[in-house]
């Protein structure tokens, strides 16, 4: 009898450890070497917003996030990098995720639509993990600026490449305005396993 049992035990754990996922990594990020522009002390014109996602399906196994993010558009704001970002971001675990900057978006020649991380992020010293970025989002009307709404982008990093996971999180500001609107409601999730098919 006993010798039926040991391949089955083995292919129990083997299953078990098949359908197993590693933590998500904790992320030095002065290891990183960036310098991220600060929101200037006792500024005026910082808007807050927070957001949050359930139902994050990564490398790491399902991951739920909460985010906290500060944003300094100035009154006399004309271009990309006149505005400074924060942002915290955690999972239900108490993983801190970093932040990593805001996405500059241009044409180039050829009409493509192109977009770039800044400050630069060294992929080589960018180690596995979860990432996030800001996507701003501003507008400007006449000269002035007329809405912010900014949303965040979760994105993963592994083999220091950065993998097709990404996803957009909206953004609610903790204070309602014309500058700062809610963004509209997000679809509801149906129960079920994740597909690539649109």
């Amino acid at each position: 009898m006993g010798r039926w049992l040991a391949p089955v035990a083995a292919l129990v754990c083997l299953l078990g450890c098949a359908s197993s996922r590693p933590p998500l990594p904790v992320i030095n990020v002065n290891r990183l070497g960036q310098k991220i522009p600060e929101i200037p002390p006792s500024a005026a014109f910082v808007y807050r917003w927070d957001g949050g996602n359930d139902h994050l399906m990564t490398f790491w196994g399902k991951q739920k996030v909460s985010i906290e993010v500060t944003g300094y558009v100035p009154e006399s704001y004309k271009d990309p990098g006149d505005d400074r970002w924060a942002l915290k971001a955690r999972n239900t675990r108490g993983t801190p995720i970093p932040y990593v900057g805001v996405v500059h978006s241009y044409v180039d020649e050829n009409g493509t639509h192109l977009s770039m991380l800044v400050p630069e992020l060294n992929l080589d010293k960018a180690p596995d993990g979860l990432y996030f970025c800001i996507v701003p989002n501003i507008t400007l009307k006449g000269g002035r600026v007329k809405s912010i709404c900014p949303t965040a982008v979760i994105f993963e990093i592994r083999n220091h490449s950065v993998k097709p996971f990404r996803v957009k999180i909206p953004l609610t500001p903790l204070q309602d305005s014309p500058l700062t609107p809610k963004p509209p409601p997000p679809p509801k999730v149906p129960a079920g396993t994740p597909i690539p098919v649109e």
